[in-house]
């Protein structure tokens, strides 16, 4: 991504809290080796058309702590859906993203992201 040859996406708006970030209800759960993600984004750029999507949650395992986490579109349970019917034209497409039992390598945890 910091080439330009990737695009990315940014994962933090919810439907019931916008883009309220304390109260996330977006999941994550230790598992061997990495992550399991559950939850619902809305109003997410280019979200079908990402190669990764920083999505944060809340680390069950931490407390609670909101910290990021790196998704492959194309993960199993990555799945982003076009926001119709809405007023007006934009250049960037927005998406609802539902991730369903999505598993993130530990790897890919931003660990110096800032935990809150």
């Amino acid at each position: 991504m910091i080439s330009l040859e990737k695009i990315g996406c940014f994962g933090l708006t919810e439907p019931d809290y916008g883009s309220d970030a304390t109260s996330l209800k977006t999941t994550a759960k230790k598992v061997a080796g990495g992550y399991l993600i559950n939850g619902h984004k809305r109003w997410i750029g280019n979200a079908d058309i990402c190669a990764y999507c920083i999505v944060w949650a809340r680390n069950e395992e931490e407390g609670g702590k909101i910290q990021a986490f790196v998704v492959e579109n194309g993960s199993q349970g990555y799945k982003p859906r076009k926001i119709e019917n809405k007023m007006s034209l934009l250049m960037v497409q927005n998406q609802d993203i539902l991730l369903e039992n999505v598993f993130v390598p530990e790897n890919m945890k931003l660990e110096k992201a800032k935990d809150f």
